[in-house]
Parts: structure tokens; C-alpha cells; sequence
């Protein structure tokens, strides 16, 4: 790849690049039923992804990613949330 020359516009990510990546970086996190025994690793998974959008939580590309991670949680641990009416919040699911 060549230095772009006096004059050239060096390019950044587009928003929408880095939300495919962190989409993508949230396929690997496993799908969270509720079960106890599993809950450690999820959780750790989470916050090791969202680890790289640090101090972006409210940003596009945040709200992005907190979507993908809940959409992660399904079964009886959705349906908690759901009663609780948590907010698209880390913190609060």
C-alpha cells in the first residue's frame, strides 16, 4: 500500500466499517439462555468487547454494538430483561 502524496486525502474507517468490525467481533460471543454456570464467561465476553468502544457507548457505533450484545440474550434471560424493561445500557442488563 503507498503513502498517499502532498495533496491526498489519507482516508479513515468509515462509521459503518467499524460497525460491520464490531458486529463481527460480537458473533463470537455466545448466545446467553440465563444459565448460571455460563454466566461468568459471558460477561467477560461482553466487556472484553466493549472494551474497544470505551468512552463510544453513546456513539452509533456503541449503540450498535450494545444491540448486537442484546440480541445475544435470548431465552428465560431475555425475557427477564424484558420485564425489567432494561435500557440498551450494559450496565443495566
Amino acid at each position: 500500500m503507498s503513502n498517499p502524496t502532498e495533496g491526498q486525502e489519507v482516508r479513515k474507517p468509515t462509521s459503518v466499517l467499524e460497525a460491520i468490525k464490531v458486529i463481527d467481533l460480537v458473533e463470537i460471543i455466545p448466545k446467553f439462555e440465563g444459565e448460571g454456570g455460563k454466566l461468568d464467561g459471558f460477561i467477560a465476553a461482553v466487556e472484553q468487547i466493549l472494551s474497544l468502544i470505551k468512552g463510544e457507548e453513546r456513539s452509533n457505533i456503541g449503540l450498535i454494538a450494545l444491540r448486537a450484545v442484546r440480541s445475544k440474550i435470548v431465552g428465560a434471560a431475555d425475557r427477564v430483561l424484558d420485564l425489567d424493561e432494561a435500557e440498551l445500557n450494559w450496565d443495566q442488563i
